[in-house]
């Protein structure tokens, strides 16, 4: 739970960006290494990585803002530090889905072969990115008999001074580790082909369907759930039919 690696004047490291980066690496690495295997054109690879960075980030930073707009209102500024944390998956998931569907028609290259290689590949990463959440204090739980006290100074702590919360962000960080690890033997065993990316976004909202009734900072907007919670709902049924469709032979 350090928001803050290194501090000297004109320079700050966060902890958070550092995870980020790191979870952006390894999931490139991942990535391309799984393509370079099953004979996709490594430069088209590496500028779809590119693209796929830029849009997450953006689309991940854009919902945040959007979401707690009342505070960017007032602080302004802040709408450009992304690197002190303030990112949602989900509209990073989206802006990237978007571009890489766009990308892989316009080059004609295989759809489900490229998801089955990022399927893995998002969950590992996010996975790192969940433990820069922790030791930033953001994407915390409720008040919970264990958990974390979440120093004074980071979100976590705002929220909730001197109170253990529960770990939603380590819990979340190892359930898309255990997702990763299965989608990788189900690549690697040809198991699901063509179909990792529905089954990871199954798999993913499912967890953040339930993971949502711990969290201390989101709040219900309609039938007592939260917005994460119906679109984690939106993506299931999105996601099944994508299933079937690929089942079918579409």
């Amino acid at each position: 739970m350090h928001r803050i690696i290194l501090q000297i004047p004109f320079f700050t490291i966060y902890s958070w960006g550092v995870m980020a980066a790191l979870g952006f690496g390894i999931a490139t690495l991942y990535f391309l290494a799984l393509t370079k295997k099953d004979r996709l054109p490594q430069h088209l690879m590496l500028n779809l990585v590119v693209g796929i960075i830029l849009f997450a980030i953006i689309g991940a930073r854009l919902f945040y803002i959007l979401i707690h707009l009342n505070y960017y209102i007032l602080y302004p500024i802040e709408i450009f530090q992304s690197w002190k944390g303030g990112m949602v998956f989900y509209g990073g998931l989206f802006f990237a889905l978007v571009f890489s569907i766009s990308y892989i028609k316009i080059h004609n290259l295989s759809l489900g072969k490229v998801a089955d290689c990022s399927a893995p590949a998002i969950a590992f990463g996010f996975s790192i990115g969940r433990i820069g959440c922790f030791l930033n204090g953001c994407c915390y739980g409720i008040p919970y008999s264990f958990g974390f006290v979440f120093p004074p100074n980071s979100p976590a702590g705002e929220a909730f001074p001197y109170q253990t919360l529960f770990p939603t962000q380590l819990i979340s960080s190892f359930n898309l580790f255990l997702m990763g690890l299965v989608l990788h033997l189900f690549k690697k065993r040809g198991i699901a082909k063509g179909k990792l990316l529905p089954l990871f976004l199954i798999f993913y909202s499912t967890h953040r369907f339930f993971i949502e009734f711990f969290r201390g900072d989101t709040y219900p907007i309609v039938l007592n759930l939260t917005l994460f919670q119906v679109i984690s709902i939106i993506l299931i049924v999105s996601s099944l039919i994508w299933w079937e469709v690929k089942e079918k032979g579409g």
